[in-house]
């Protein structure tokens, strides 16, 4: 009987809390209602944030991740990535990805057209 009681606490924990199988606590889907625990009453006491702050600092936390992101991506980019250095005479090739003006199976076409010399630089 003491080994009961001693688990009481965390037995009524894990009926109080939802389940990801039922989003519901077992408490709730057999009895109806939760019963409260000590930390419950803790909570009362606890000072609330005002919905549109959070709000605000959701948003904030966000565009500041999405700061980090484009940077961390930019340098991984850049650390890859070189800008070509054409001059003019240079032989390229021209890719035909996007010419939408070629009859017959993309996978049987050529990748790249045949070289072409560099007149002259724009940009």
């Amino acid at each position: 009987m003491e080994d009961i009681i001693r688990r009481f606490p965390v037995q009524q924990a894990y009926n109080t809390r939802k389940h990801s199988t039922t989003v519901k606590s077992p408490s709730l889907v057999e009895k109806g209602w939760n019963s409260l625990l000590p930390v419950d009453h803790l909570k009362k006491n606890v000072l609330t944030i005002h919905p549109t702050a959070k709000d605000l600092h959701d948003m904030w936390q966000r565009a500041c991740n999405t700061a980090e992101a484009k940077e961390y991506n930019k340098q991984r980019w850049d650390k890859s990535h070189m800008e070509p250095d054409f001059k003019e005479g240079d032989q390229v090739l021209v890719s035909t990805l996007n010419f939408n003006n070629l009859k017959g199976l993309k996978r049987m076409r050529d990748s790249f057209v045949a070289p072409f010399t560099i007149i002259k630089l724009i940009s």
